[in-house]
């Protein structure tokens, strides 16, 4: 626990936590009760489940959303309860460095004023997986990147290594006011956090600010919702959130994301169907040209291992 939380001297935000009542959630909870030098108040937005946790801490709110499933609905739930003017997200199964907030309220510090309306900060990710192994994304975060683009920076491909540049929910800062006017509960129920940064973007012109340091710790090793296939879901998504773009942000996004989401399943019809959308509706560029074909293959793979 943050001994010196209450100073009035220090940022006051409110982290919105929605969770189905999973285990890790005392590990979400505590790592934001730790954050040095902000005030917290800890707001556990709880659906899908039949029991409601409790807290001894009174900076933790529990608000009963599960007549309102969804973790889009969840999290405005949560945006539209909060006390603070910034809100940080954290999922429950995911966990800060303690100083992982502080040091977002200084990144943001350094290109505006955290009390204007128009920027989101987001931190560099420490990924855990399964079997124990950890990847940085970005791979290297030294010093804050700015970016009013942030379709650009999450689905350009330049190089044939896997995605690097990311933006994560768990890793997000932002105004209270961005998410009262672009609320998360109007948004598709895939690649949200993708899909709020890029529509915030779009109606209030925002500043994208990546952190310096993976400070935020993403786990994929707990199921859920994104570890499902909703491949056409999520190119119903890029017809949605990227039509907009240009043809070689829609091909490249296409070409990678959704095809790599087939490939870990063996879904043989679907990859087919994602690269038919990825060349009718974009031109992917070489790189997410032959990243394409490695993930074909990889998915051709799993089909014939599968199938005998």
């Amino acid at each position: 626990m943050n001994p010196v939380a209450n100073c009035a001297d220090y940022p006051h935000i409110s982290v919105v936590i929605p969770t189905s009542g999973r285990a890790s959630l005392l590990r979400a909870v505590e790592s934001a009760l730790a954050q040095e030098e902000v005030q917290v108040e800890v707001l556990a937005v709880v659906n899908n489940t039949d029991t409601l946790p409790s807290f001894d801490d009174p900076r933790v709110r529990v608000i009963d959303a599960r007549a309102t499933p969804g973790q889009g609905p969840a999290r405005q739930m949560g945006v539209e309860s909060a006390s603070a003017k910034i809100i940080a997200l954290l999922d429950d199964d995911d966990y800060w460095d303690p100083r992982k907030c502080i040091e977002q309220i200084r990144d943001v510090q350094k290109f505006t004023s955290t009390h204007s309306d128009g920027w989101i900060a987001a931190t560099g990710l420490t990924i855990h997986y399964p079997d124990g192994r950890q990847a940085l994304r970005p791979r290297t975060n030294n010093v804050p990147v700015l970016t009013r683009r942030p379709e650009e920076y999450l689905f350009l491909r330049k190089t044939l290594r896997r995605v690097d540049n990311f933006i994560q929910s768990s890793s997000l800062l932002f105004p209270k006011s961005l998410a009262v006017l672009i609320p998360f509960n109007k948004l598709p129920e895939v690649c949200t956090d993708w899909g709020w940064v890029i529509e915030a973007n779009r109606n209030a012109d925002c500043q994208i600010i990546i952190g310096a340091g993976h400070r935020t710790h993403y786990d994929i090793s707990l199921p859920g919702v994104s570890k499902t296939n909703r491949t056409p879901q999520i190119l119903a998504w890029a017809d949605y959130m990227l039509s907009d773009k240009s043809r070689r942000i829609m091909g490249d996004f296409c070409a990678t994301t959704p095809l790599q989401v087939t490939a870990n399943f063996g879904d043989l019809k679907g990859a087919l169907m994602v690269l038919r959308h990825a060349y009718s509706k974009g031109r992917p560029g070489l790189p997410a040209t032959l990243m394409a074909g490695r993930s074909f293959l990889r998915c051709l793979k799993a089909y014939i291992a599968t199938s005998k």
